[in-house]
This record gives C-alpha cells, structure tokens and sequence, in this order.
C-alpha cells in the first residue's frame, strides 16, 4: 500500500477516537531499536516506544529470537493451565521480591484484569466487602465511577461503588466477595 492508502483506510476502517498528534499522520513503516523509519524514509528517534511495548527497542534481536523459539513451542495457552514459561517467570519473580516475601504471581492479559484482580485480593485479603463510597459526595462518585468505567472495566465499577449485580449481598446490601 501506498501511504495515501494506508492514511485513507486508517480514516475509513479505524474507530474515530483513534486520533493522531497532528495533522497528516505518520505512516510508519519500519523499526530497528529506538528509530523508526516513516514511508518517506525519513528517520526518527522513537519516544512513544513505551506505549503497547517493553522498552527494549523495536526489532530487538535477542528478543525477536526467544519469541520465534517459544512460538515454535507453546504460542499461547491460558494461564489455567500450567507451562514451564509460565512457572519459570513466576520463580524468577519470587527470588526477586523484598523478603522473600511476595513468592506468589498472577499473570494477566491486561491492566483492566490486573486492576479487577488487585481489587479482589484486597478484598479477600482484608476481608472488607466495600469500601465506604457513602461517604463520598453523589456528584464525586458519578465522576468516580465513570474513571473506574472508562480504566478498569464494569467488573471493577461494580466491586468498587457497590452498583453492579455480581457476587451475593450481605444483609446490609454490600457486595460479598466472589472468591471468599
């Protein structure tokens, strides 16, 4: 495709809130470590590498290697199943930790799901079923309520404000956590 092609069915085939920093959009077409290289083969040093990445460079090859190498192993498999990778990680992670201490992971797909599962080990772990969102003002918890939505998900909207419809309720009519 040529980049008139590309910017036209980016215009035409992505959702609208996908928005660019300017005015024409910059069609990258290739990258090596921090540069990337636009269709008109201009370089640029890459500072938005953080976003969707790890900072390690595009194309960085000792990565690219071990990727093709697991690929050609065990692309992908849910976390309910064990997996050497997924052991091997969660090991490493343990011997790192302060104290020893934090020898336990969860492994997620998303911050959303990091976020629900953070708000639920809490929860489990202090035994407190709700948090005392009464105390904040109606207009305020509308407007938390709509950062909790538009971050974390419904799920996490629910277990937080107390409004949504899962899990059972106590006699008060709070939120009983789900794995308790």
């Amino acid at each position: 495709m040529t980049k008139q092609e590309i910017i036209l069915a980016s215009q035409r085939y992505l959702f609208p809130s996908v928005f660019h920093y300017f005015k024409e959009p910059l069609v990258i077409e290739r990258a090596k470590d921090q540069f990337v290289w636009d269709a008109d083969g201009n370089q640029y040093l890459d500072f938005f590498g953080g976003i969707v990445t790890i900072s390690v460079g595009h194309c960085n090859e000792t990565v690219n290697q071990k990727v093709v190498e697991q690929m050609g192993k065990l692309q992908h498999v849910s976390t309910v199943f064990a997996n050497e990778p997924q052991v091997a990680l969660a090991e490493r992670v343990a011997g790192i930790t302060p104290g020893g201490k934090l020898t336990k992971s969860f492994f997620t797909n998303s911050g959303t799901e990091a976020n629900e599962t953070a708000i639920l080990a809490a929860r489990c772990y202090t035994g407190l079923q709700s948090c005392e969102i009464e105390r904040i003002p109606a207009v305020q918890r509308q407007v938390i309520d709509l950062l909790s939505l538009h971050r974390s998900g419904q799920f996490s909207v629910c277990y937080v404000d107390g409004s949504g419809d899962v899990g059972s309720r106590d006699s008060n009519g709070l939120l009983n956590c789900p794995c308790c």
